[in-house]
């Protein structure tokens, strides 16, 4: 066979071995960008799943007629004046267990490490904050008898 031959026979096998390089060099480059947003989208999914069951529980303390107390999953809670649902402990949230109450019971998310702290939003309730595995973390907080749920995206500060 000869050398033309070859280079014809060749060139389209060249042309796509190129393109998987120039495809894989640019996902390389790309990666961290797209890993940073990942990271954002699913401590907002997050967020959202804790804000959700919040409402949720919200809505059946409506329905249910205002109940002093509930039980949900052998979880003992509360409720806010205005209705928000409170795991407390002596006096003071139980972020763990506030945490599993108001987390995604199917495939639940872990975190790290929390944090309590009393500041002033609330005097009767200490703020949680969830630290997850890559440094972003999770905020829930009362004020003025309402929950707040928020992210942070910056690394986790004590």
């Amino acid at each position: 066979m000869s050398r033309a031959a070859l280079k014809r026979e060749y060139a389209p096998l060249m042309v796509w071995l190129l393109l998987i390089v120039v495809i894989v060099a640019a996902l390389f480059a790309q990666w961290p960008r797209l890993q940073q947003a990942t990271d954002a989208t699913r401590v907002k999914l997050l967020t959202q799943t804790l804000w959700r069951s919040a409402v949720s529980l919200r809505q059946k303390w409506e329905i249910e007629n205002k109940p002093v107390d509930a039980s949900l999953g052998g979880i003992h809670y509360s409720f806010t004046e205005k209705g928000w649902p409170v795991v407390s402990h002596n006096g003071r949230i139980d972020c763990g267990k506030t945490w599993v109450l108001l987390s995604s019971r199917i495939q639940p998310v872990k975190y790290t490490k929390v944090v309590e702290k009393n500041e002033v939003r609330s005097i009767y309730y200490n703020s949680c904050y969830y630290q997850l595995e890559d440094g972003k973390g999770v905020a829930l907080f009362y004020e003025n008898e309402t929950i707040f749920i928020s992210n942070f995206l910056t690394p986790f500060q004590e």
